[in-house]
């Protein structure tokens, strides 16, 4: 029950601080780092990357430069596995289940 309110509270609060810039559809080249598809690229210290890191209890001293918040890898998204609609990203470091992948760049899509 109460990961279902964190959960709730969690999507309430990214819905209202947005998500930091979209990608469209198409294939995303990463020249180094993996592949990503994020609902939201930020800062480190950003509120919805501090309240991602807090929410699923992953220390604040681990986060640096970029962020990817829910992320997937881009082979999970759909059968082509090229595919993203949200924030594309190259990310080089740790990922935390996805909740917050670190490293992170975000890359411009094409069509």
């Amino acid at each position: 029950m109460k990961a279902v309110a964190i959960f709730v509270i969690f999507c309430a609060i990214h819905s209202a601080i947005g998500t930091g810039g979209g990608g469209g559809s198409g294939n995303i080249n990463c020249q180094t780092g993996k592949a990503q598809c994020c609902n939201s690229v930020q800062q480190h210290n950003s509120p919805l990357a501090i309240l991602t890191a807090l929410l699923g209890g992953i220390n604040l001293n681990q986060l640096i430069g970029v962020v990817g918040i829910q992320c997937l890898p881009v082979g999970v998204i759909g059968a082509s596995g090229t595919v993203c609609a949200s924030q594309a990203a190259c990310c080089t470091g740790n990922s935390f289940d996805g909740l917050i992948v670190l490293g992170c760049s975000p890359v411009a899509i094409g069509g």
